[in-house]
């Protein structure tokens, strides 16, 4: 593969990766938006909460990768080649 290539393949996975995030960003309201009608109901919102953080997590994961070129952990956000869950394949 051409470095020429390489580069037009990082800048496709660039942009697809802000695409991604806006996603996982429209997620996470509409999680938001659950939960507080949960919360109104009287019901217990903690799991859509967490979805929802889960989801936040995933857009800054993805605008992370975005800026450095380099994929990072949703749960850390620590590059992956860092974080010791992807090195060791162990939980954290």
């Amino acid at each position: 593969m051409s470095g020429e290539q390489m580069t037009e393949d990082w800048t496709a996975t660039v942009s697809t990766c802000e695409e991604a995030a806006r996603r996982w960003d429209g997620q996470a309201l509409e999680l938001r938006d659950w939960a507080a009608y949960q919360r109104s109901r009287g019901a217990s919102a903690s799991a859509t909460e967490a979805k929802a953080a889960l989801a936040e997590a995933a857009a800054e994961s993805l605008r992370l990768e975005d800026r450095t070129g380099t994929a990072h952990c949703v749960c850390c956000l620590k590059p992956v080649t860092v974080c010791r869950k992807y090195a060791t394949g162990e939980e954290q």
